[in-house]
């Protein structure tokens, strides 16, 4: 409970500041998804549990609850390819001792495909498009 208070009363007065606005919904997002137990698998295959590999683009599974590596992804429904540099950026997002300005902003060129990773993810776990994902559009551009 407590946790969500202050994620919430962060993102809240950040909003109310000068903060970017993206990487504000976006890390209270994740840190809602971790409260919740479902924060993707970000750092380790979700299908075998190794270290992902560094390549230039990784597979995320909605249905597999996170990274997939190359051998796992096969036969898996529900996955998509991040660039490397968006799957960097969910990593910063995701690290509840990330530095203020390794999540300062979202970079504008991975935007639309981090919202659009954490949407359909967000998606998968309800069953459901959430009403409010509608007015999140905003925040891919």
């Amino acid at each position: 409970g407590g946790r969500w208070f202050d994620a919430a009363a962060a993102a809240l007065e950040a909003l109310d500041g000068e903060a970017d606005v993206a990487a504000t919904v976006l890390r209270f997002e994740l840190t809602a998804l971790r409260e919740l137990g479902h924060l993707p698998m970000l750092k380790t295959c979700a299908g075998c549990g190794r270290d992902m590999p560094e390549t230039p683009r990784v597979a995320f599974g909605h249905a597999a609850g996170g990274m997939l590596c190359s051998a796992c992804r096969v036969g898996h429904r529900q996955v998509v390819s991040l660039g490397r540099e968006a799957w960097e950026t969910l990593l910063a997002f995701a690290d509840p001792l990330a530095s203020p300005a390794a999540i300062a902003a979202v970079p504008a060129r991975v935007r639309g495909e981090v919202r659009g990773v954490i949407n359909q993810y967000v998606c998968h776990l309800l069953g459901h498009r959430p009403r409010m994902h509608s007015y999140l559009g905003v925040l891919a551009n």
